[in-house]
């Protein structure tokens, strides 16, 4: 599966969304660093820019991604 040059971004903004969207209708408490980075390093893999990052930085460009779509979505519910 080619995700092409903007899959990775499009998987790193999906996945957080989802995960922001269940944190506020659940309230659950912890993220899993494992599910984040089997998800990443997927779309990674497929993105020649992503290749060779670190598990610590697609992990800080997925917490950003779900801190973005959280600060999102509460302002959407204001």
């Amino acid at each position: 599966m080619d995700l092409g040059a903007s899959g990775f971004e499009r998987v790193l903004r999906e996945d957080a969304q989802e995960v922001a969207r269940r944190t506020l209708r659940y309230k659950f408490g912890r993220l899993s660093n494992r599910r984040i980075l089997g998800v990443l390093r997927t779309a990674a893999a497929q993105d020649p820019r992503m290749r060779e990052k670190s598990d610590a930085e697609l992990l800080d460009l997925w917490f950003g991604a779900y801190a973005d779509s959280l600060r999102t979505l509460r302002r959407q519910t204001r």
